[in-house]
């Protein structure tokens, strides 16, 4: 049941009496009633907004002052309120004045209480009724525009638009066009879209006949065109996607198109790409071959195929393993539970049976993982070595060989020296004079050195180097034997150097111990001689020191006419070095020589 409690009525009466009566009847009813005199006062009541008013009474006439209808234009301006008319005048002239500024009606004065109460209630439901009408008209408004703020800036395009008999679009958003390369207005054209969009006349008649053809089918998956081409004269072209969702209850689609154009060269530069890695892979030499997780055989190269005698027909999709070497077995089986364990990549040398025999074939092998690490496919690139196999097999034969030939003419060379050196001993043993003794006694001992030097080639097996210390140590072993009073001490250390520096050190070394020998121990005296190597930064230092009788007064090695010390002195200037000889309890001879002077010198210590 409808109430008029709260309710609020605005009385716009100048008749006292009217007034009085009108307020009397609308309390009545139940209305709350405010009243005014005159239209300035109604005018300013509500200029102010000083109280609520839920419909305006307004009576037409209002004395001198302002008229009705004019005060209810001011205050239509201020606010939106149901305003009814009162008039003793029924003139068409004076109702459709009204009807002009309100459309809530207009009531004849003293047309009884029930006509004016069902007046004013009707326009209260007309007034709710527009006001209902409004909000929601408002919120269309708000809702369409918030669409449009949505829609205009996303980055595809959309548009609601009918297909037949002509394309007319009922709305686009602002990235349709631009997707298109066209304007709003080109497309708002009737029947605009397909020139405006697609230049050439070919193409665009192709295109159109399809997409025509799709819509008609009613098959929204049929409705989906990928990858379009757009074509403008002189500029580049861009690709666009296209799908269309029927309204069929309309006749309308709604249409979405986005640009496709990088997608498009991303696609065709790995294409192009794909196709170059396809002819290096099929051109090449080499063996490619790729296989899932349980050995099917997903791509062979021709190189694969030609090998081992196999279409691509036979091998795709099943295993394929050629006959492998019974020797290389284990080591396939460990490469292959290799290959799944980090770093999921392994290198080994196998031999397989193919077309042409036994081939040895190098095999590099990938594990291809997925998204949780685990091997889904194998990537393996295979080359035949065989030639390089047997090449490396033939060098090693030939090295052997060379060894063989090296050591042998290092032993019949050792054996040589050591006959000479024996007969040298029996000329000497049967020699007359002690300076024809001394001659052949300082000869054996050259040639002993040079034959050590052979003794420790062949043991060690070199034939480039030599451990200047281990060679030292021979020569001096080898003079122990012959010498009963004198004893040598040595402190070497290692150092090694080439063949012909060991050589000549070694006649050098054996010249020193025996002048020290012969010289400084008269007449059976006991002696000692001290032997030392050493390394002076980027020198070495080979000293021979005694404690006999010392050089003979006024002895002078540049005048001297021995043979040995002059080939001594000869040696030490080829190599750079510097000869000194000193007496102090004793003779000491030393050479200092640069280490770069010996082909290969370095302490073995430096060699790791």
């Amino acid at each position: 049941m409808e109430t008029n409690h709260h309710r609020r009525i605005l009385l716009v009466e100048d008749d006292s009496v009217s007034a009085f009566l009108l307020t009397a009847q609308l309390q009545k009813e139940g209305y709350s009633v405010l009243r005014l005199a005159d239209g300035e006062s109604a005018v300013a009541f509500f200029r102010s907004q000083k109280e609520p008013v839920d419909l305006i009474l307004m009576d037409i006439n209002l004395g001198e002052g302002m008229d009705g209808t004019v005060a209810a234009q001011e205050i239509l301006k201020c606010v939106d309120l149901p305003i009814l008319f009162l008039s003793s005048h029924t003139e068409k002239k004076v109702v459709e004045k009204t009807e002009l500024i309100s459309s809530y009606g207009y009531v004849v004065k003293n047309s009884g209480e029930i006509v004016l109460g069902a007046a004013i209630k009707m326009a209260l439901r007309l007034f709710e009724s527009q006001k209902r009408e409004k909000e929601t008209t408002r919120a269309l408004q708000e809702s369409e525009a918030f669409f449009r703020a949505v829609t205009d800036h996303l980055p595809f395009g959309i548009a609601v638009n009918s297909v037949h008999p002509q394309v007319e679009f009922t709305y686009m958003n602002e990235s349709f066009p631009k997707i298109y390369r066209t304007t709003m207005e080109a497309l708002q054209n009737p029947d605009g879209f397909w020139s405006a969009a697609y230049e050439d006349p070919v193409f665009r008649e192709t295109l159109r006949t399809r997409v025509l053809s799709d819509c008609d089918s009613g098959n929204p998956e049929q409705m989906v065109w990928e990858s379009v081409p757009l074509t403008r004269k002189g500029e580049e072209t861009t690709y666009i996607s296209a799908q269309n969702i029927p309204i069929k209850e309309k006749g309308l689609m709604v249409s979405v198109v986005w640009d496709v154009t990088k997608q498009q060269r991303y696609e065709e530069a790995l294409k192009e790409r794909e196709e170059r890695y396809r002819l290096l892979v099929e051109n090449q030499q080499d063996l490619i071959v790729k296989t899932d997780a349980f050995g099917n055989i997903l791509y062979v190269n021709p190189a694969y195929c030609l090998m081992f005698g196999k279409s691509e027909a036979e091998i795709l999709g099943h295993p394929f393993f050629p006959i492998v070497h019974p020797d290389d077995r284990p080591i396939i089986e460990e490469a292959r539970k290799k290959s799944n364990r980090p770093p999921y990549q392994v290198v080994y040398n196998e031999r397989a049976w193919t077309v042409n025999g036994w081939r040895w074939l190098a095999c590099s092998e990938k594990a291809i993982l997925n998204e949780a690490g685990v091997a889904e496919a194998f990537i393996a690139s295979l080359r035949d070595i065989t030639d390089q196999r047997n090449a490396e097999i033939a060098l090693k034969k030939a090295l052997k060989e060379k060894d063989t030939l090296l050591r042998d003419f290092q032993h019949r060379t050792k054996n040589s020296l050591n006959m000479i050196a024996n007969m040298i001993t029996l000329k000497m043993l049967s020699a007359k004079s002690d300076e024809l003794r001394n001659s052949f006694e300082d000869l054996s001992a050259r040639i002993q050195s040079v034959s050590e030097l052979y003794t420790l080639l062949y043991e060690t097996g070199s034939f480039e180097e030599v451990d200047l210390a281990a060679y030292f140590e021979k020569i001096v072993g080898s003079m122990r034997t012959t010498l009963n009073d004198v004893e040598i001490e040595s402190r070497l250390d290692q150092a090694v150097v080439s063949v012909k520096a060991a050589a000549n050190l070694g006649f050098i070394l054996a010249e020193f111990i025996v002048n020290a020998v012969k010289h400084a121990f008269p007449q059976g005296r006991r002696g000692h001689i001290q032997l030392t190597l050493s390394r002076e930064e980027s020198h070495y230092r080979l000293t021979v020191e005694d404690n006999g009788i010392g050089f003979p007064k006024g002895f002078n090695p540049e005048k001297t006419e021995g043979t040995g010390l002059n080939i001594v002195k000869s040696i030490v200037e080829q190599i750079d070095g510097q000869l000194t000889l000193q007496t102090h309890n004793g003779a000491k001879i030393a050479i200092t020589f640069p280490v770069e002077a010996c082909g290969l010198p370095r302490f073995a210590s430096d060699r790791f």
